[in-house]
């Protein structure tokens, strides 16, 4: 059968509570939502495959997307066995990728950082001769004669990359 319920894992737990001791099966394709309803449907003891969005087989001539048709779409493959998930990684190796992922991105934003203090000082031509932005390098940029409106911009990006710092060193 079908049912639209509210997207909370209690309302499907007391939905599902009157099929006790009959298996469920679910399936939903990979995406933004990674892997937490995978395993917070396994929780409560539902059998859930999370599959690739590319593996899983087109009709032809059905160009018509909506949620309503995709779902029921899965739902006849799934039944008919015509669905393989993708390998679901353990929630630790999921969080060191995630921990991997947002100190790459801060190592980015610095990069970015350095990158915008860089270009605003070749706008007023003026050149550092110090080759990163260390403390030297940012204690020369700052006796340097800009105007007034310039060197708040720089203080802003000087106090934004000290806070990435920080938070790199924090991840370190």
């Amino acid at each position: 059968g079908r049912a639209t319920i509210p997207p909370s894992i209690e309302v499907l737990q007391k939905t599902i509570g009157k099929h006790y001791g009959s298996p469920i099966h679910s399936v939903y394709e990979a995406g933004f939502i990674g892997f937490f309803l995978h395993y917070e449907l396994a929780a409560i003891g539902i059998h859930n495959i999370v599959v690739a969005p590319n593996k899983i087989p087109v009709i032809i001539g059905d160009k018509v997307k909506t949620d309503r048709r995709d779902s029921l779409k899965l739902a006849t493959l799934l039944s008919k066995g015509m669905l393989n998930g993708i390998n679901t990684p353990p929630q630790n190796q999921i969080n060191n990728r995630q921990f991997l992922r947002t100190r790459e991105q801060l190592t980015r934003d610095r990069r970015r950082t350095i990158l915008q203090i860089k270009s605003l000082l070749i706008q007023y031509g003026i050149s550092p001769s110090q080759p990163g932005m260390n403390k030297k390098a940012v204690a020369e940029i700052r006796s340097s004669i800009l105007p007034g409106s310039i060197k708040s911009i720089l203080e802003s990006y000087f106090h934004l990359l000290e806070c990435l710092n920080i938070q790199i060193k924090k991840l370190e």
